[in-house]
């Protein structure tokens, strides 16, 4: 299931990261998958696109719900990951 939920995350994620996304963590279960999109700065049009990229990746799993959400941090050294999240992106920095 980790290769399907992180494959269908990347997938439904091409063209669609923004300069100011920070990381997207996601964890799942056998009937839930979430995902946590952290970005710095104001949040204009990165709501139509996780609400996009939601769309694709409940499309992939037959009986799945999903919970994905936004948070807006001030800096890529806030990010972290809770208890059972893994990283599908980490915005790389010097």
């Amino acid at each position: 299931m980790r290769a399907r939920v992180l494959l269908a995350f990347q997938r439904a994620m091409l063209g669609r990261v923004t300069a100011s996304l920070v990381g997207v963590a996601a964890s799942w279960t056998d009937s839930t998958i979430c995902g946590r999109f952290i970005y710095e700065g104001p949040l204009a049009i990165e709501r139509d696109l996780v609400a996009e990229i939601e769309t694709e990746v409940v499309a992939d799993f037959d009986r799945c719900t999903t919970c994905f959400t936004i948070e807006r941090n001030g800096s890529d050294e806030g990010a972290s990951l809770s208890a059972g999240e893994v990283w599908v992106y980490r915005r790389w920095t010097t």
